[in-house]
């Protein structure tokens, strides 16, 4: 198996190249975070359709129209990348500001999130292309519990503690997704991108990550550019996943 000239990419703000700039406090998109300028370089030719705050299903939504388009268009085979997790885990803080007492859910609960991305991956095969997945970069909690909570949001950070009881439970909960990620990937042969595991091979994994604690800085940024230039090139390599169940997995 070749890697495929044309790749499709559908996830949230980590493949859209988001960054946060931390003197003005927004978030920019650097030209060096474009992937498709950066698809260019390996001759490749690459289609971002990331969107900011996408969870799996708006996701699925996305993916469906794009590739229905690309189908009746008489479009070749492409790799469609999928990365989603993020926002699928990330939970409403306002309303948890407001009632820490109460019981909240994540935006996307874990079994819908399963469901939907096995869902996604059996319907870009439906269609004739290559699925790929991505696993998520980890997230710094203490970094996204400050972001939470700064001025002007409204959030007491008494309140985030209140409910979490442990802060580092924001990290944990986000690896959840990252591994059901890992499983749906095992359990439908799909190839998978294991950037997780190179921003842990760090030593100081935590400056591959924005003050806001769940975007990547710009080395974060790099780190996964090369872990996707390092999967393209080993692609015609990568021998399918067993279709059996992950023991031990979420």
């Amino acid at each position: 198996m070749t890697f495929p000239h044309q790749v499709q990419i559908y996830g949230d703000s980590i493949l859209k190249g988001v960054q946060l700039d931390q003197a003005n406090q927004k978030y920019i998109l650097p030209k060096e975070n474009n992937l498709e300028r950066w698809g260019k370089r390996l001759s490749l030719s690459v289609r971002n359709y990331s969107k900011f705050g996408c969870t799996v299903e708006k996701g699925f939504q996305i993916v469906r129209r794009q590739l229905e388009k690309w189908k009746k268009s008489g479009g070749e085979n492409q790799v469609v990348l999928l990365e989603y997790g993020g926002n699928d885990s990330d939970y409403d803080w306002a309303q948890i500001n407001a009632d820490p007492s109460g019981e909240f859910h994540p935006h996307t609960e874990l079994p819908v999130f399963r469901r939907v991305l096995r869902g996604m991956v059996e319907f870009v095969r439906e269609q004739g292309m290559t699925p790929v997945m991505m696993n998520l970069p980890p997230v710094d909690s203490t970094k996204y519990l400050n972001w939470l909570c700064r001025s002007g949001t409204g959030i007491q950070k008494e309140n985030l503690l209140q409910w979490l009881r442990d802060p580092e439970i924001i990290y944990r909960h986000q690896e959840l997704y990252s591994a059901a990620v890992c499983q749906v990937a095992w359990e439908t042969n799909t190839p998978l991108i294991d950037v997780r595991s190179e921003f842990l091979k760090s030593r100081d994994y935590k400056s591959l990550i924005c003050q806001d604690g769940i975007h990547p800085s710009a080395a974060g940024h790099r780190l996964i550019q090369k872990s996707l230039a390092a999967f393209a090139r080993q692609f015609s390599r990568l021998a399918p996943v067993p279709n059996r169940p992950l023991q031990g997995a979420v």
